[in-house]
């Protein structure tokens, strides 16, 4: 009989416990046989090639893990994170499960729930890691798939597995984003995926902030932002730890909300002043004092209403709100000191460059222009320092307390920097752009300023190369390319023309001026953008059609016709390291979407275009970007 009191059938239980015994007896007599980083099995089954005495060895951890405030490994002994800290039989009852044509053993899933705890977990949302493996499986299959997913991307051993994940996953996902979200499970899934989004092949593709858009009004549906009413939101049962985890989600929500909208420049789904008051009063009810998420809550609150009150503004009062609000920061940080870590650090620095962003637009206009130059100068010269800190902080987490440190380390291994959420390496490649304009902008910088400025530059770049691994088109390699691309415009003296220059994207105008930097740059050099000169309109589609129709026949193997691109060549072999998930373009021009013009392939995309791979090389080992043309 099952839990319910119901009969069911025996034989195949029996049949299935007894496999899993005798793989087990079998492993015993094995050496371990570890899996190629690049097997192209599609199958795992390490419950038949290691034995379990090997895997407790690899699921070993650092003597002490905090996540969520809480420690997770102390002298080795754990949190409930799904039963796993039961390895044996949590395998064991788990058994095989397969997504698409990829079937994993219960010591894989078991491994991968325990790399996603110590490699993630405490980036991500909290969970309700009560029940078993098996329990979380039929609860949605969706929050466990993701899980796997996510942690299958970097793994030392398992990151094969993650490209035909992927297909898979999308139509698993789809089946549930066409229905009703009426669980917390489904949610958390989805925020999960909001922080380590799926790779893709151009930047404007990314799903992320509609998945965000839907996962808040899902949230909202649930009650999630109104922590001790869950009955009045078809949750009479909800017990006070069940409270406390609808109101943590519900910040997790917030705190992304404003992070992603403040990278590309929109307002935030929660920056109205009843939903900042929710917030404060949600952290002062059900969160310890200087707790982590209380901490960087308070941080995206300041910005949120930041960011509200500098809208509209005058040049004159913008500057002055800036230093206003920066210098608010300043006092938080001052005041929780104790509580600081390097993740808190991270957004407090993200929040203090988008805020000076804001006044980047003005940064392009003559000094005879404005009435306050001396604001302008210091707040540049701030953002300037703040950009230093936040990427030499961001390399500094090579030495945090991620999984290099346990003993599943490998030669293969990728930087630490990978777990972060996907939004910190934005935050990252916006102070590489805010130093290029300092570095353009600034009245007769010091020595030692440009010599800081442009070493960053470099160390920000290194590591974009070293997280992109051997992946020609990782997204962090597309960015890499950017900075060698922002690297010769700033080395060419040119200025974009003021009438293009962006204004209506909030704090982030810095970075749509720099895509459309790239997109001209890349239209030289043969790219597939459409005007060199950005001041003039886009071509006629009479005209274009006209051209087309005397050409055809005449594409080349991609599908891409003359008359609209040029061939481009690239050697990206000089960088090296992890391999995940396809990235094809091939049909994606020319009919793209003339809405995005500007920055089609400078926002961050993986298409190749013709420039010395060796430039890169060259500057690096000349130590000055303005000498490696």
């Amino acid at each position: 009989m099952d839990s319910n009191f119901k009969r069911v059938p025996t034989r195949h239980k029996f049949e299935e416990v007894t496999s899993q015994l005798s793989s087990l007896q079998e492993a015993l007599r094995l050496n371990s046989v570890p899996q190629s980083l690049n097997a192209p099995s599609s199958e795992v089954r390490d419950s038949r090639t290691e034995s379990p005495d090997t895997v407790d060895a690899a699921l070993t951890k650092p003597p002490s893990i905090t996540v969520n405030n809480s420690h997770i490994y102390d002298d080795d002994r754990r949190i409930a994170f799904y039963g796993i800290e039961d390895k044996g039989s949590s395998a064991l009852v788990i058994g095989e499960q397969t997504l698409g044509t990829t079937t994993l053993m219960g010591w894989t899933i078991v491994h991968l729930f325990d790399y996603y705890c110590e490699a993630y977990y405490s980036f991500g949302p909290e969970l309700d890691i009560s029940p078993s493996l098996s329990e979380l499986f039929e609860q949605s299959r969706l929050l466990f798939w993701t899980i796997v997913v996510t942690a299958s991307r970097y793994h030392p051993k398992y990151s094969y597995l993650y490209k035909g994940f992927i297909e898979p996953y999308e139509q698993l996902l789809s089946s549930y984003l066409v229905r009703p979200i009426h669980t917390l499970t489904t949610v958390h899934a989805l925020l999960i995926l909001c922080y380590w989004p799926l790779p893709v092949p151009v930047q404007a593709q990314d799903p992320t902030w509609n998945y965000l858009g839907l996962t808040t009004n899902a949230a909202t549906q649930l009650g999630l932002n109104h922590p001790g009413h869950a009955r009045e939101f078809g949750f009479p049962r909800a017990t006070s730890k069940e409270v406390e985890l609808r109101t943590k989600t519900w910040l997790h929500i917030f705190n992304l909300s404003t992070r992603i909208s403040t990278r590309m420049g929109v307002p935030s789904l929660l920056d109205k002043e009843s939903d900042l008051r929710d917030v404060s009063r949600m952290c002062e009810e059900y969160l310890p004092v200087g707790s982590t998420l209380a901490v960087q809550t308070e941080i995206q609150k300041i910005f949120a209403r930041s960011t509200a009150a500098l809208q509209g503004q005058t040049e004159e009062s913008c500057l002055a709100l800036i230093l206003v609000f920066s210098g608010e920061l300043d006092d938080y940080r001052f005041k929780v000191n104790k509580y600081w870590t390097q993740e808190t650090e991270m957004q407090y620095l993200g929040a203090k460059l988008f805020l000076f962003g804001w006044s980047f637009p003005y940064q392009n206009q003559p000094y005879g222009m404005t009435q306050k130059p001396t604001s302008r100068k210091l707040i540049l010269h701030e953002a300037m320092r703040i950009s230093i800190k936040l990427i030499h902080t961001f390399c500094e987490l090579e030495g945090s307390r991620r999984p290099s440190q346990s003993s599943t380390k490998t030669d293969k291994s990728p930087p630490p920097q990978v777990y972060q959420p996907t939004v910190s390496f934005f935050e990252l490649n916006y102070a590489v752009i805010t130093l290029y304009l300092f570095l353009s902008h600034f009245p007769s910088p010091s020595p030692s300023d440009t010599d800081l400025a442009f070493n960053h530059i470099r160390n920000a770049h290194a590591l974009l190369a070293r997280c992109a691994g051997d992946n020609e088109k990782h997204q962090w390699r597309r960015m890499a390319f950017n900075i060698d691309l922002l690297g010769k415009w700033h080395a060419s003296g040119r200025q974009l023309p003021p009438e293009v220059a962006i204004k209506s994207r909030m704090g982030a105008s810095l970075f749509y001026d720099a895509m459309q930097k790239i997109a001209v740059l890349k239209a030289e050099q043969g790219g597939r953008s459409y005007a060199v000169d950005l001041t003039q309109p886009l071509p006629d589609r009479e005209d274009r059609e006209r051209k087309a129709s005397m050409t055809v026949g005449t594409e080349d193997k991609d599908g891409i016709d003359p008359a609209f691109a040029a061939p481009m060549n690239v050697s990206t072999a000089h960088i090296s390291g992890v391999q995940e998930g396809p990235a094809d373009q091939t049909g994606l021009w020319p009919g793209w979407d003339e809405s995005i013009w500007g920055w089609d392939l400078g926002m961050l995309d993986s298409t190749q275009f013709d420039f010395e791979s060796a430039d890169m090389s060259a500057w690096q080992a000349q130590g000055d970007p303005r000498g490696f043309e």
